[in-house]
């Protein structure tokens, strides 16, 4: 069993990558004395996450899930050196796969929504428990829609309502009628549900039976689907697709448990694992008594369709490919049915999704996405999932507020810009030190192209700047390096 994450580090010598597809393992399966004393000196707790670089097995979770028990027997290996009692904290090894707690900046979605979410389905009205609460009959078939990619946010990010300014208002936009206001307003009855997800691993063909589908389900996530209630059921007689997929309304992670861990050696168990597997949503109002309440308690033994069922029935209309996602269905407690008032999601709330064996995902409500630094970073946290993560602490703005750059806001700051002698990597060199850099590190291929762009820079920040703010010395430096060697570029940033 392994828990498949994509995580963002501080450390340079991992490299500049934007993700890394690793394994999560917790504090304690560390089994050598002297990395429990590291533990122990930098007050690194038995639940703190840590993760172990995958990369050489497969770049993305979805293709490691397409490539089964190949690909994790290679990652229990790179497990079983990591946690074994001899490992050392300067072994090389270490150093280069362990990324321990205190590095991870960010947690993201195990899957990136643009590039390998494929298609991501979702179950309705698939609970038991859920049906009852409606007073409605129980499906005799799935009831299939969709999110997309775009809808797939991470563990702490932001999901954007765009409520009235009002709060008391009602949405009354173009999907209520033939207008838009003039003001950006999506809703004012945002909603919660927890869902398990499953994660194709490998392509399911046409009219798969049930008893053969679970061989094709790489892992099991936690998904928060998002709803928009009042586009969903009111708007235009119920805009369902636009009701589901927002921005954000697909939140997701904060990892991948393949499915080994829910199925022991039984490939043909008929409920894929998910038989009776916890789950719960909690929320924290920012409104009121700012204390957290469990608003959804269940089990996937309520499931009206099991995870095999469900991939059967849609292989009768699609193939399904790695990637591909299924959210199952959500509980009883949702916001819109619960009595005697709905419960709707405000600004700087809080939901927590957790399932048994998975984690937990915490998202924060925001009222604009570029609200989304402002708020509490509390959200950033992941339960079982929990990592250091770093706050994001906004700086002073880019600008003035008469349009010039603001020199303070990198005063005295050391920067490196890698492609800087040309494109887009020039101009960024140019804007540091306009925003008051004190050395601007350009690196590139040639050092004859790095030289030509120091000095015509140096020139274009002498004009632009009045002449008591100019610079007395040089701010721009060319290092040639190969930007394609990792070593290389480290090697370079660390002269610098």
């Amino acid at each position: 069993m392994v828990k498949l994450a994509r995580i963002q580090t501080s450390s340079p010598h991992r490299g500049s990558k934007s993700s890394i597809l690793t394994v999560q393992i917790p504090s304690s399966s560390f089994q050598s004395a002297e990395i429990q004393s590291y533990f122990t000196e930098h007050d690194i707790t038995p639940s703190n996450s840590h993760y172990i670089n995958i990369e050489t097995i497969a770049s993305s979770a979805s293709a490691f899930l397409s490539m089964g028990t190949e690909a994790s027997s290679k990652a229990q290996a790179l497990i079983d050196t990591a946690t074994s009692p001899g490992a050392s904290m300067t072994d090389p090894f270490i150093s280069k796969n362990v990324i321990f707690s205190e590095e991870i900046t960010r947690i993201l979605s195990p899957l990136d929504g643009r590039s390998e979410v494929g298609k991501f389905l979702c179950i309705g009205m698939n609970y038991v428990d859920h049906c009852t609460e409606q007073n409605v009959p129980v499906p005799t078939v799935p009831l299939v829609f969709s999110k997309f990619g775009s809808c797939v946010v991470g563990p702490g990010d932001a999901i954007p309502r765009y409520g009235p300014s009002s709060p008391d208002a009602t949405v009354t936009h173009g999907g209520m009628n033939a207008t838009l206001d003039e003001e950006p307003v999506v809703t004012s009855k945002l909603d919660y549900e927890v869902e398990l997800g499953i994660v194709i691993g490998t392509t399911v063909p046409r009219f798969t039976p049930a008893s053969e589908a679970s061989k094709y389900i790489g892992g099991y996530t936690v998904i928060h689907d998002v709803s928009a209630r009042d586009m969903q059921l009111e708007a235009n007689g119920g805009q369902w697709l636009l009701g589901k997929c927002g921005d954000g309304y697909g939140a997701m992670g904060p990892v991948i448990t393949t499915l080994d861990e829910f199925v022991k050696g039984d490939t043909n168990d008929a409920f894929g694992g998910a038989g009776d597997l916890h789950l719960e949503c909690r929320l924290t109002q920012k409104e009121g008594s700012n204390q957290t309440m469990t608003v959804q308690s269940s089990s996937t033994s309520n499931l009206v369709f099991s995870t095999p069922q469900i991939v059967s029935y849609l292989s009768k209309f699609m193939t399904l490919y790695p990637g591909d996602v299924v959210a199952t269905g959500t509980p009883p407690g949702v916001g819109c049915f619960r009595k005697p008032d709905p419960l709707w999601l405000k600004d700087g709330d809080i939901v927590e999704c957790e399932i048994e064996g998975i984690g937990t995902l915490r998202n924060v409500v925001v009222e604009r996405v570029e609200d989304s630094q402002e708020k509490d970073t509390s959200a950033s946290s992941v339960g079982e999932a929990t990592s250091t993560t770093k706050p994001i602490v906004k700086g002073p703005p880019s600008q003035t507020e008469d349009g010039t750059p603001q020199k303070q806001r990198l005063k005295n700051s050391v920067c490196i810009v890698t492609g800087g002698a040309r494109g887009l990597g020039y101009g960024i060199a140019l804007k540091l030190a306009l925003e008051g850099a004190a050395v601007v590190a350009l690196i590139d291929m040639k050092q004859e192209d790095l030289d030509v762009a120091a000095s015509e820079l140096e020139k274009e920040l002498k004009q632009m700047l009045p002449e008591d703010d100019a610079p007395s010395g040089p701010t721009f430096y060319g290092l040639a390096c190969d930007v394609t060697n990792i070593d290389k570029v480290t090697e370079t940033c660390r002269h610098v």
